[in-house]
């Protein structure tokens, strides 16, 4: 028999900022969380009360931190620079209308690979940057529960990384929510073999489930 490790990961994509109501590239700015989140913030505490943590690790941007301030309140966790968001350079906080005249942002809406920000960060070293902490959290972590706080760019690469999305936009981020992702991993290798997301929404009343690999 192989080595047999089963690891929930609950990804939560921070509460939601006055910059992104504002639609706004807010990247790594250091911005805090709007008020309003707090209330959307109060289900899911109430969701994660019961769940017993083996690690808890945040990005560490203020509106992650207060984040897990309100759903886990008191309970100890890291800080990792590498669970950043996308740095978006000197589009920063502007928005699409502010944008949309910049020949180089309207070429990287095209082609965001090929494209990057002016003064930002590739996609490529997002990637990797992400990748690596990934790797590195499989590499670590024994069976059990673990909760990331961090940023919707994150979560999107993480879930394609695993095959439980089949493109960066169709994987499932919302803010102040969980996605929760179940990795088993047999004969040297990681399997997704199921993905939700809590608090469920209304209009999703079951699971969706997938089993794929990711080679860790």
């Amino acid at each position: 028999m192989g080595t047999y490790r089963c690891v929930d990961l609950y990804l939560v994509r921070h509460g939601i900022t006055k910059a992104n109501m504002e639609k706004r590239y807010v990247g790594q700015t250091d911005v805090p969380l709007a008020e309003e989140s707090r209330s959307q913030l109060q289900q899911l505490e109430k969701a994660l009360r019961s769940v017993s943590w083996n690690r808890v690790i945040s990005s560490d941007l203020r509106r992650c931190m207060e984040t897990l301030d309100l759903i886990c309140p008191g309970t100890p966790y890291v800080m990792d620079a590498g669970l950043r968001e996308m740095h978006f350079g000197l589009w920063e906080m502007k928005t699409y209308e502010e944008l949309k005249h910049n020949r180089r942002y309207r070429k990287w809406i095209e082609n965001p690979e090929a494209v990057f920000p002016e003064k930002g960060e590739k996609y490529q070293e997002f990637s990797e940057r992400v990748e690596k902490w990934f790797h590195n959290f499989l590499r670590t972590s024994s069976g059990g529960n673990y909760l990331v706080v961090t940023h919707g760019g994150v979560i999107r690469h993480i879930l394609m990384q695993i095959k439980a999305a089949a493109s960066f936009w169709e994987a499932p981020a919302p803010h102040g929510k969980a996605v929760t992702v179940r990795l088993e991993y047999r004969e040297e290798c990681w399997s997704c073999t199921s993905l939700s997301v809590v608090p469920l929404p209304e209009s999703q009343p079951t699971l969706n489930k997938r089993t794929q690999k990711h080679n860790g």
